[in-house]
């Protein structure tokens, strides 16, 4: 009878054990429910899932409702062995008064639904507005006041000594100025004359080898693939992407020409290299296939094509000669 009372606990310990790993933590919040227009405050996401789960995240765009503005988003992927811990801290501002309602956060797995709570939003007009009709009509007329030669004189005075301290700064500059990013020098990309170009052959190469292949190097795959977009971005943006994080890199692109639609791909790319990388995430060969399509298609749809072509063209008729 005591034997089975242990096995009895020993089955039931082990299923809340199990339960525990398998759960789902979502949550958000706002960190002022009240702000004037054109002020901005910050949304806290957060997911907490076992690191073999496959969750599906919500996808952000410029808008986390109509008229409610993201400004920036920023965050990390922390796994510790067992859990996956997301947190993004998501700016919002809005341009007009009014009460706003944040729709919940939903993630999905498996058929299964995790939201939040929706929140929130309250927008207030600036204060000290007034009505044209309150202004008081004993208005009196303008005094300006006394005229003063010296005052102009140090005025022209200054302004002359500012021009030339500008010059003498701009002089200095460019006499001093040195290589802002020696990190990129001995990359394949960025050190081209035809970053696009070398970008597509990387890709393209790494498909042809199927270098995911074998089992083990899906990570070095990765790291590769999100390398060669990095530098890349840097070419193309001017951006510093060989020292940012992923949520680093997409919030510099949402300040650049490149469009939300090729974001949310460069998104799909990091966060499958990140949990790849980080949180022992095997992808399928259609996963890794699928994101280097979408790599490509990010230079293609990004990259100066009229100047890609040029150079392509002076340098064979280089040849030649």
């Amino acid at each position: 009878m005591f034997r089975k009372l242990k096995s009895l606990l020993f089955i039931f310990l082990s299923f809340l054990a199990w339960s525990a790993r398998a759960q789902v933590n979502i949550s958000a919040f706002i960190d002022s429910t009240s702000i004037i227009m054109g002020q901005q405050t910050v949304v806290h996401f957060h997911v907490s899932q076992p690191q073999d789960l496959a969750l599906q995240l919500p996808v952000f765009s410029d808008f986390l409702a109509p008229e409610v503005y993201i400004v920036e988003i920023s965050g990390d992927t922390i796994a510790d062995g067992t859990t996956i811990t997301i947190n993004n801290d998501i700016v919002i501002t809005v341009f007009e008064p009014g009460d706003y309602a944040i729709p919940p956060f939903v993630c999905r797995e498996a058929g299964k639904e995790y939201a939040t709570p929706e929140l929130k939003l309250q927008v207030r007009d600036w204060p000290g507005t007034f009505e044209l009709s309150k202004i008081p009509s004993d208005i009196k007329h303008i005094h300006y006041p006394p005229h003063s030669k010296m005052l102009w004189i140090v005025l022209i005075i200054s302004a002359v000594l500012f021009v030339l301290f500008l010059v003498v700064a701009i002089m200095h500059l460019k006499k001093h100025k040195t290589d802002p990013e020696p990190y990129v020098r001995n990359s394949a990309v960025a050190d081209s004359d035809q970053p696009e170009l070398t970008a597509l052959e990387l890709i393209r190469k790494l498909v042809a080898d199927k270098a995911w292949q074998p089992l083990g190097n899906e990570k070095k795959y990765f790291t590769e693939l999100t390398d060669v977009l990095r530098q890349y971005f840097y070419r193309r943006y001017q951006i510093n992407a060989l020292e940012m994080t992923s949520s680093e890199i997409l919030a510099a692109l949402m300040k650049t020409d490149c469009p939300p639609a090729l974001r949310e791909q460069v998104r799909e790319i990091c966060f499958t290299g990140d949990m790849t990388k980080f949180a022992k995430h095997v992808p399928s060969d259609e996963e890794c296939l699928n994101c280097a399509s979408l790599a490509e298609n990010i230079v293609k749809k990004t990259m100066v094509e009229e100047k890609a072509v040029k150079d392509k063209k002076d340098k064979e008729e280089g040849k030649k000669e």
